[in-house]
């Protein structure tokens, strides 16, 4: 699903770094549920070169993780950051932070021969799905599989092809900027050999339309790619660089035989499959029917793998599906069609192929008039509730796995188990308390509750694993009356669902703050109340809350000997304005870094939202490039914000920068050109509703001279 970047900030911020890979412009990012977030950066114009092909790999990539999600990675969202020379394109994982690609797996863990042959099945079947849907990956190597909770995961669909008629591919200058690399096959390089010539002859769209050249050049790839990962594995070899084409063939000359080699010396059985499969004299379903026969006849119990196979493949349950058709709505022009299907058109066309006997397979739509005409109607309700769903890629009519119901209903158990607890003990509390009514009671549970609904889990203390830490936690831990003694705090307490909105994010250098414990201090003096843990020396240490009464500040953070490392700000500006801010200030209370900020009014004891900022802060002013939301007042009968994209000095919108109006989810631009001191300056272009633009100069918020007026697209004389 697609976000905007306001949206992708407020459902995953704040983030934390995790890596920066020096082979590309990505940077990985941990969100704060613990997802794997990849950064990239694209000037203007390769972004306007590789859009549509990056829809097109999330595309690809989600309609193969919906038909077998143990097989695939799923993504979740993604986003883009648009400035004026960097886009930056944020693409959100299922995977968390303590997954591995396949080669750190190998090089940081033990693997028996139990483990090692799950491995290559799950491999192989990836390949047959792959195959079975004519999707090539054509960059398959250890780096794009994924290890998690016991299975691999094939990702990066960057360089895959979907072979149909009208499949939208990339043009030649893009395929030229694939490097030659070790998990490609001969003929793959070949053919980029040619790409590289002037004098070229063999188009790549010649291959695209091509069924031979296909099988014989992008199957026969990835099948190499594949066969290489298990060799590779098995010889536990996985340092390999390989710069040009000649580097390429002196290896494979010489060093697959020596991986070969160590493959007959520490696992025989699979010498012969891995053989033939690197000589590709052998498919991968017939190395899969190979690879269960070796299991069956191994020291490898065929009792302790078999169930693996069994849940994850989709050749083991061939009479289920025979007996559940599934249709999925790929795209207008390719849909997948059952066993059955493929079974009768077959006979018609005596073409079958002994490698997808078995598996679910496509046919174009021009190809299969037989299979249109019967399934006429049921095509229609298709594409019909494909234009229904949010889900713009593809529909699927699937029945969950009996596993997935079963993880869901126990997710929902633990899930009322922890509202149950937590509503009890509010009760209680408040059944103890005689400063509330009775009305007021009632109000908070249900908020309790609808924002445990909304955030499917409120945790009742800190979850060491993670990396952030709910405002909640704090409140649980260490709220009590003194704080109230100030009404806007006190006023704050009760703004439940508001609370939920905040947390902090830590790092893995402030996790020993997070574990330490001692009994919690709690002082109150003229100056200050500090209730948490602390120090030998009386100091706050740890976690803790702190309000300094003379300032009316009061700071949820994470103490180191007195210093605040990280915290939640809450700064009273008068009577009726609040400022939250989120990010980390020095010993001398100085805002720096990275920050989330909000300003609120305060307005018949609730807190409303004035505005929102996204960006960085030094000395206290907020500079550089951010994003500031501007709500709409409450009392209006529209529902709208403006939200200010560009560049900030002294707190103040300085330079080039972009206006929009934001009703419900459209974003509509009204402003794109230069401020000076928060007002409209210099050279800008004025969109006052869609159909009026004003090209002109501005000074102070107003119009010196126009440049260009046009309506509806049509220029107008300005006099």
């Amino acid at each position: 699903m697609q976000l905007n970047y306001y949206q992708y900030v407020k459902k995953y911020f704040p983030v934390s770094h995790l890596r920066t890979l020096k082979e590309s412009n990505t940077t990985l990012l941990v969100s704060k549920q613990g997802y794997i977030i990849k950064q990239q950066k694209f000037t203007v114009n390769e972004w306007e070169q590789w859009k549509q092909h990056f829809i097109e790999e999330i595309k690809i990539q989600n309609i193969l993780n919906e038909q077998a999600p143990h097989s695939f990675l799923k993504i979740l969202d993604w986003a883009e950051e648009i400035s004026k020379q960097i886009h930056k394109i944020f693409i959100i994982y299922e995977s968390t932070s303590d997954s591995q690609n396949l080669e750190q797996y190998f090089k940081n863990n033990t693997v028996n021969q139990e483990k090692l042959i799950n491995i290559i099945f799950q491999m192989l079947r990836i390949g047959l799905e792959l195959q079975s849907r004519k999707i090539f990956h054509l960059n398959i190597t250890p780096k794009n599989f994924i290890y998690t909770n016991g299975f691999i995961k094939l990702t990066d669909f960057g360089s895959a092809r979907v072979i149909h008629k009208y499949y939208f591919s990339q043009n030649l200058t893009e395929e030229q900027k694939y490097q030659f690399h070790f998990y490609q096959s001969t003929s793959m390089l070949n053919i980029k050999q040619l790409m590289n010539q002037q004098d070229q002859d063999l188009q790549f769209q010649d291959i695209i339309q091509n069924e031979l050249l296909q099988d014989s050049i992008f199957k026969q790839n990835d099948e190499w790619s594949i066969s290489l990962l298990i060799t590779q594995i098995i010889s536990k070899q996985f340092d390999i660089k390989i710069k040009n084409y000649e580097d390429y063939l002196c290896f494979n000359s010489f060093r697959v035989k020596e991986m070969l080699k160590q493959v007959r010396n520490s696992f025989p059985q699979l010498y012969m499959v891995c053989h033939k499969l690197l000589e590709q004299q052998l498919g991968l379903k017939v190395a899969y029917d190979m690879l269960i026969d070796i299991s069956s006849q191994s020291k490898t119990s065929i009792s302790k793998v078999k169930p693996l196979i069994m849940k994850l493949d989709p050749i083991s349950c061939n009479e289920e599906k025979q007996q559940n058709p599934q249709f999925i709505a790929v795209t207008k022009n390719y849909y997948y069609v059952s066993i059955a299907e493929i079974k009768s058109k077959n006979e018609e066309t005596d073409h079958s192929q002994s490698d997808q006997k078995d598996l679910l397979t496509t046919f174009s739509n021009d190809s299969k008039k037989i299979i249109d005409d019967e399934k006429k109607d049921k095509m229609k309700f298709l594409h019909s509730a494909e234009m229904s769903r949010d889900n713009q890629f593809t529909t699927f009519l699937t029945e969950p796995s009996i596993l997935n119901m079963i993880k869901e209903n126990q997710l929902k158990e633990l899930q009322l188990q922890e509202i149950e607890k937590y509503l009890h003990a509010l009760q209680t509390l408040h059944k103890q308390s005689k400063k509330q009514d009775q009305e007021k009671i009632i109000s908070q549970i249900n908020q309790i509750q609808q924002l445990f609904l909304k955030k499917n889990q409120l945790q009742d203390g800190i979850n060491n694993q993670g990396s952030q830490i709910g405002l909640n936690n704090f409140i649980q831990l260490f709220w009590n009356e003194n704080f109230e003694q100030n009404l806007v705090l006190k006023q704050f307490y009760e703004q439940i669902l508001i609370q939920g909105d905040y947390g902090l994010n830590y790092v893995e250098s402030q996790f020993h703050l997070l574990n330490y414990k001692s009994e919690i201090l709690d002082i109150s003096d003229e100056n200050q109340i500090y209730k948490g843990y602390y120090n030998n020396d009386n100091i706050p240490h740890g976690l803790g809350i702190k309000y300094f009464k003379q300032k009316k500040q009061l700071i949820f953070g994470i103490f180191s000997n007195g210093i605040i490392e990280k915290c939640i700000l809450i700064e009273q500006n008068n009577e009726y304005q609040v400022s939250i801010f989120q990010g980390s200030i020095n010993e001398k209370s100085i805002k720096q870094g990275e920050c989330i900020f909000e300003w609120f009014k305060i307005e018949n004891d609730k807190f409303i939202k004035l505005q929102k900022h996204i960006g960085f802060i030094q000395q206290n002013k907020i500079v550089g490039y951010g994003e500031r939301i501007y709500y709409q007042s409450i009392h209006s009968k529209q529902k709208f914000s403006y939200i200010y994209k560009g560049n900030f000095e002294n707190s103040k919108k300085q330079g080039q920068g972009k206006l929009f109006k934001q009703v419900d989810d459209n974003l509509e631009l009204v402003y794109d050109g230069e401020y000076e001191q928060d007002q409209y300056s210099g050279n800008g272009l004025g969109f006052f509703n869609k159909d009026i633009l004003i090209q002109a100069t501005f000074s102070k918020g107003k119009i010196v001279q126009c440049k260009d007026l046009k309506y509806k697209d049509k220029s107008v004389t300005v006099y």
